[in-house]
């Protein structure tokens, strides 16, 4: 795993600790609502998924991203067609062997 990733999956750590917390309490301590801890528990992780959603719609608008997907789908294309021409010559050298 390069850093990005690793820092990823620790700030993702660093907010499942409320909602783990939340699990693990059978009662709320003294006059803490349980729903505003809920909501601080999911806010961070809206905001933190609003942000990956950000980054990963910048990344795909760029052009390089449909180059190589086009790229991919003409080598794709490429080799069916190579699949293709195999075929013929496998069938046509079984021609030429029988006669």
């Amino acid at each position: 795993m390069n850093r990005r990733t690793i820092g990823l999956l620790l700030g993702l750590a660093a907010l499942l600790q409320p909602l783990n917390a939340l699990a693990q309490s059978s009662e709320p301590a003294g006059g803490v609502n349980p729903w505003a801890t809920l909501i601080g528990a999911l806010v961070p992780l809206i905001f933190f998924a609003g942000i990956i959603y950000f980054f990963l719609r910048q990344i795909y608008k760029k052009p390089i991203y449909a180059q190589t997907k086009e790229y991919y789908c003409r080598s794709i294309q490429h080799m069916e067609r190579m699949e293709a021409l195999a075929e013929r010559l496998v069938t046509a050298l079984e021609k030429q062997n029988k006669g």
